[in-house]
């Protein structure tokens, strides 16, 4: 029973398992839907828990091509910063259309091709993303956006 016992401890010792130092990157965001009556009135959207890079922005609609363009509120400064150089249109009949920074135009669902309107994606805890304009909804009667970042 002894030589068993010794057997064990010496295997756990010679294969030890490091964990220390691997590397993770976390990934995170927030999704919010409208209704068409919505999309004039709304503001904040979501706030940012750390900082982070945004890496995507989708919209998508259930008729239409409605349009937004969302900023980045940062209250330490009350600043606000626009986080794609131009309104982001869904695409047609409830296509997703999303906008990444450029160079890097291949959508997170692996099938859209984004565009490259990304900028000011820098985000600090505690940032605000907010709804700056929301074209009239056209047919639309639900508009969905979502904001993915990566810590």
């Amino acid at each position: 029973m002894r030589t068993a016992i010794t057997f064990l401890c010496l295997l756990a010792v010679s294969f030890p398992v490091t964990l220390a130092n691997a590397q993770r990157t976390l990934q995170g965001g927030c999704s919010v839907t409208y209704g068409a009556s919505d999309i004039t009135t709304a503001g904040k959207i979501c706030q940012v828990p750390d900082s982070a890079v945004i890496k995507e922005i989708g919209i998508i609609a259930d008729a239409g091509t409605p349009s937004m363009t969302l900023q980045r509120f940062r209250q330490n400064g009350n600043t606000t910063v626009d986080l794609t150089s131009s309104a982001l249109t869904s695409g047609s009949s409830g296509a997703y259309a999303c906008s990444r920074a450029s160079g890097d135009t291949a959508s997170m669902n692996g099938t859209t091709t984004c565009g490259s309107t990304l900028q000011n994606t820098s985000l600090s805890k505690g940032d605000w993303i907010q709804l700056k304009t929301g074209a009239s909804a056209s047919t639309a009667t639900l508009i969905t956006v979502s904001i993915a970042w990566q810590w």
